[in-house]
């Protein structure tokens, strides 16, 4: 044995020593491959047919047709069964023929032997997939080679297939046809999303994202593609860098006609502040277009579709776990960005969504709801529970009264703030914290109590107070001590709470103050909430409502931001959980979750064992 094979049995070796998705990604390095003289080959099928062709025999047929007189040869699958290749010469598509069935590839086109032909072609797919200038000079150069290697070759073809652009028309094809495949509909790959929302680096929050990575990421378009790209704008921060690069009338009046046509609700939102802050001037009239559609039936309809493709994304993200290494709401952005492009895919498709919302829920609901509630370790200010259609449309219309709020006193201005008014459409909840804003510290109506409200935050032990400090804290900034107050009358009562009227009312006061616990980081209040369910366990229902049980030791652990306590947390909480008297299915429903949980955050394991193996050994009785 020479020392090439034998560094290569070593080698692969210790490669089959680790997991599946482990081996994949370090044969994936082609520099450690050719040092340790490995090879790899990759099988693909097509369509939706059964066969499986080697990528090696595959490219090295295409390469035999290309140099024959009759531009065809003949290639065997892995069931060994002869396909007729045939190349057809315009434009280097590829037909595979055997008995009646027919597979077209247009995969091979960076096989050309013309350098200058195998070059425009790129330049022409590249401009349509809206690539960036520095993505079209890294291939310009490396297709500008007599030879290409099958892995350069299948790398670009692949890579131009994943970018929005090419998503988009993907969508629109199958939704005519039938329905898009998971695949389709939620790309798992990075780049992909790093090419829809931009690359994250290191931005604490929504706001620094928009003003550093993404601006960036939108200085690379051409102005036209930026009528794509309304639908990113999730938060206002994003319109308003959109909004500076727009630089005419005319260009921003015919992005604001296609989001009429198409009724995607986060781009209407986004024309009508970007019209608000830069073209009222100018575009008023197809600025009160564009209120109307969001005032129309079409609009609600699609709020509704759209709030139940983002659970569906982001639970299959989350499902995935492609998103690990970052923070949520780089996350949440990926999800109602991607939300937004299927729903507008659909509309243009002229496809009916009536069933999707009982379909996303019932295929990746419990994902979302899971890793929406761990994900407040780190973004504590929004619950999943926001996530209904009737709360994001309250978040819109928010945005809309703040950039009224923002404006100048144009009578368009004034005209869309009475109307809000007349509609009722603007309620406390239009200022909770949005999907994107679970770490931003000021709630929606600043960090300044009104005088009046001021006067009202005297704390007390009855229900009524601290209730009105719970609710309190979800619009203003509210000053710790009151907190601390709270948490010291509480003890100084021994946890009894005056004043309850019912049920619902202990109910209604615990879930405010595991809020107010998150939202301020408050330790002590956290461990005030995991008493009083102790105390009022009475009260509670845990078989009429497990849900709530589940939520709100969900919500108060994350006022602990370090990992280990907010695990620590959750265990005593579905250890203390376990040793109610539970009915079968709460008792299903809450192995359910923290199995889910403790799959989607490992570390939980380390802690939650215990209450696991409890939980599943009364399901299994």
């Amino acid at each position: 044995m020479n020392l090439s094979e034998d560094l290569f049995y070593r080698s692969m070796g210790l490669v089959n020593l680790f997991p599946g998705l482990i081996v994949g990604e370090i044969l994936s390095d082609k520099e450690f491959c050719y040092e340790c003289h490995i090879s790899t080959d990759v099988e693909y099928s097509f369509g939706g047919n059964d066969s499986k062709f080697s990528r090696e025999k595959l490219y090295t047929a295409v390469r035999t047709a290309l140099n024959s007189n009759e531009k065809e040869t003949q290639l065997a699958d892995r069931d060994l069964k002869i396909w007729k290749l045939v190349i057809r010469f315009e434009d280097c598509a590829v037909e595979l023929f055997h008995g009646d069935a027919i597979l077209r590839l247009d995969l091979f086109w960076p096989l050309i032997t013309s350098r200058e032909s195998r070059v425009q072609r790129f330049k022409d797919m590249a401009s349509a997939r809206m690539l960036n200038s520095n993505e079209i000079e890294k291939y310009e150069n490396l297709l500008n080679h007599d030879s290409i290697s099958d892995e350069l070759a299948w790398e670009v073809v692949t890579d131009l297939e994943n970018t929005p652009a090419f998503i988009e028309e993907k969508l629109n094809y199958e939704f005519k046809n039938n329905y898009p495949s998971m695949s389709t509909m939620v790309p798992q790959s990075l780049k992909y999303y790093e090419r829809l929302i931009g690359k994250y680096h290191d931005s604490r929050d929504i706001v620094s994202y928009a003003q550093q990575e993404f601006r960036s990421h939108l200085e690379s378009f051409e102005v036209m593609a930026l009528e794509r790209i309304t639908i990113l704008s999730s938060h206002r921060a994003i319109s308003s860098q959109i909004v500076d690069l727009i630089t005419d009338d005319e260009s921003f009046q015919q992005f604001a006609s296609s989001a009429i046509e198409t009724r995607a609700p986060i781009a209407l939102i986004a024309i009508l502040e970007m019209g608000l802050e830069k073209f009222i001037e100018s575009s008023e009239k197809i600025l009160r277009e564009v209120f109307q559609t969001i005032c129309s039936a079409d609009f609600t309809v699609n709020l509704g579709h759209l709030n139940s493709l983002i659970i569906f994304v982001d639970g299959e993200l989350a499902r995935s776990k492609l998103f690990r290494s970052a923070p949520p709401f780089y996350r949440r952005l990926a999800s109602y960005t991607q939300a937004s492009l299927i729903l507008r895919a659909a509309v243009e498709s002229e496809v009916d969504l009536i069933d999707i919302d009982a379909w996303a829920r019932e295929q990746r609901g419990i994902f979302f709801y899971s890793q929406n509630l761990i994900d407040m370790r780190l973004e504590p200010r929004w619950l999943p529970d926001y996530q209904t259609p009737e709360q994001l449309g309250y978040e819109l219309f928010g945005r809309i009264h703040h950039r009224v709020q923002a404006g100048e006193g144009h009578p368009f201005s004034k005209y869309l703030e009475d109307e809000l008014t007349n509609a009722s459409a603007i309620k406390f909840s239009s200022f909770f914290s949005g999907p994107l804003e679970g770490n931003l510290l000021v709630g929606g109506l600043g960090s300044s109590l009104p005088s009046s409200v001021e006067e009202k935050l005297k704390i007390s032990a009855s229900a009524e107070s601290l209730l009105y400090l719970a609710q309190t804290s979800l619009y203003w900034r509210i000053d710790q001590k009151y907190i601390d107050s709270a948490v010291a009358i509480l003890k100084e009562e021994k946890y009894q709470i005056h004043d309850i009227e019912n049920k619902d009312s202990i109910m209604s006061v615990i879930k405010g103050l595991s809020n107010l616990a998150s939202s301020y980081r408050s330790e002590e209040m956290a461990e005030a909430v995991f008493i009083l369910t102790r105390v009022y366990r009475g009260h509670i229902d845990v078989n009429a409502r497990p849900d709530f049980m589940l939520l709100i030791g969900l919500i108060a652990a994350a006022a602990y931001e370090n990992l280990e306590e907010w695990a620590d947390y959750i265990a005593r909480w579905f250890t203390d959980l376990a040793y109610l008297s539970m009915e079968k299915n709460t008792i299903v429903l809450f192995t359910t979750y923290l199995e889910h949980l403790c799959v989607l955050e490992p570390y939980l394991n380390s802690t939650c064992g215990k209450a696991l193996a409890i939980f599943r050994s009364l399901a299994d009785d």
